[in-house]
């Protein structure tokens, strides 16, 4: 609550759950990149109200908006919307800890039986582009080998038939109780893969619960199938690691959540984060990749633009890739 630091702006008020007030830091060594006198954050949870917000002069901006509130307020002659760059991940995890997840054909089949590009085109509304691999294109390391696996709903039935569950079981898959820009309605998601793999004779029970004990669930191995997401702080391949390094290995953290351990993925990882070779550390990334696609440890679903909306006065707000706006060079005209 007394936070420091030599940035453009410092804290003037914090009102928990209602607001956050920045003013100017005239002894930043770069106050002169930001003109704006004072910044005001508000706390809005619901995106409805926040585009609502937005849309009647209340706030000159907001983040999380829906596919639909994007498509609507490029409309408004009031209104302006600013993409980020798809650099996000939506995916399915499967917990390969838990029967008849195990079995490498029974993933293969569920991989298969997701019908990603229906998903895209009638739950994203024009902003979501199909995953074929965990590393989005904006990334060192994305393969354009890696094809992932493309929807085939008899290869799915010969999966399921090489691993004995011809006729097909139940599996529990649970959904996010958030939105976040590349799951804005989880449970949406959620019922679309359900519907698919109903087609291959899988039954899926839908589950979510409070985001903080999901959260805590999930670290834990308790969920069988769940969805999950990454809005990058950095585009680097390294981020590899948050889902597959288990260090050490058979113990490690993506071991407990989901089963997944490689003795190969670690050694890359450990290779690429001591290298300050590009090339050879992208090269690494690019090679996990081949690795994780053939073990199928999950589904990456979808990659999204990320729309921002603003009041037409803001002016100079660059997008960037990541989670963090930044609001340098922005101005308000009158």
């Amino acid at each position: 609550q007394h936070p420091i630091g030599t940035g453009p702006y410092v804290l003037e008020e914090w009102v928990k759950d209602d607001h956050i007030t920045l003013v100017k830091n005239p002894d930043s060594w770069c106050a002169d990149q930001y003109p704006l006198d004072k910044i005001v954050f508000r706390v809005i949870t619901d995106p409805a109200a926040r585009y609502m917000a937005v849309k009647a002069g209340d706030c000159h901006g907001m983040n999380g908006v829906s596919p639909d509130d994007a498509a609507n307020a490029a409309q408004d002659p009031n209104l302006q919307v600013v993409y980020r760059p798809p650099a996000n991940v939506g995916y399915l995890r499967f917990n390969m800890n838990v029967e008849p997840l195990n079995d490498k054909n029974v993933r293969l089949a569920l991989a298969h039986a997701v019908d990603k590009q229906s998903i895209v085109d009638n739950l994203y509304a024009g902003l979501g582009e199909v995953a074929t691999q965990w590393l989005g294109p904006l990334y060192p390391g994305h393969n354009p080998d890696v094809q992932g696996y493309p929807f085939d709903l008899e290869k799915a039935k010969e999966y399921l038939k090489a691993a004995g569950l011809e006729d097909g079981f139940t599996i529990e898959l649970w959904y996010m109780p958030v939105s976040r820009p590349y799951f804005p309605n989880a449970k949406a998601v959620a019922e679309k893969v359900a519907s698919d793999w109903a087609k291959i004779g899988v039954i899926t029970e839908l589950k979510t619960e409070d985001w903080g004990q999901y959260l805590g669930d999930r670290q834990e191995g308790k969920f069988p199938i769940f969805m999950m997401g990454w809005t990058p702080d950095f585009i680097d391949g390294s981020v590899l690691g948050v889902w597959f390094q288990d260090e050490p290995l058979g113990s490690g953290v993506a071991f407990k959540e989901a089963g997944f351990s490689s003795s190969e993925v670690n050694e890359l990882l450990a290779h690429a984060a001591s290298s300050a070779d590009m090339e050879a550390r992208t090269k690494d990334f690019e090679q996990i990749g081949v690795i994780v696609n053939d073990i199928v440890p999950g589904v990456p679903v979808v990659h999204t633009a990320v729309p921002n909306v603003f009041a037409k006065s803001v002016k100079g707000f660059i997008p960037v890739p990541l989670k963090t706006d930044v609001l340098r060079g922005v101005t308000l005209s009158p």
